[in-house]
């Protein structure tokens, strides 16, 4: 009967996503890879100010998002990380997403964007062989 209830959790635990089941298999680094891969589908990373009046501009670009099948994602909506800066919190959601949405409506925002492409243009001189095609400009 163990089984059976153990069955029964597995299989409601993958749902109609059976190709789940298959990742209880895989290390711990391919199924990482797995998951950038189905994150960079649907994922938008959608950058702005978080003031009232920013948050409400970043929800409605994060609900016309979702109305056309990819997922808007606001940095400021995961906890922070005492190992992680905001930058390295950006860089990493970034690489993580199909494309970046900036609303740069604010100057600090726009500030913001400018030292997050000076830093990338500094990591592209250190590390040649990164992918030249990705901006943030």
């Amino acid at each position: 009967m163990g089984c059976v209830i153990g069955a029964n959790l597995v299989l409601q635990a993958v749902g109609e996503n059976t190709e789940f089941l298959y990742d209880v298999f895989l290390t711990n680094a391919t199924r990482a890879l797995g998951n950038v891969a189905r994150s960079k589908r649907r994922t938008v990373l959608v950058l702005g100010s978080y003031s009232d009046l920013g948050r409400d501009r970043l929800a409605k670009v994060c609900a016309t998002l979702n109305g056309n099948e990819l997922e808007g994602v606001v940095v400021g909506d995961f906890a922070d990380s005492h190992q992680q800066s905001l930058f390295e919190k950006v860089l990493m959601f970034g690489s993580l997403s199909r494309f970046i949405i900036c609303d740069e409506s604010v100057a600090a925002v726009a500030w913001a964007r400018r030292k997050v492409d000076e830093r990338s243009e500094l990591y592209n001189q250190q590390y040649l062989w990164r992918n030249k095609n990705v901006s943030l400009g």
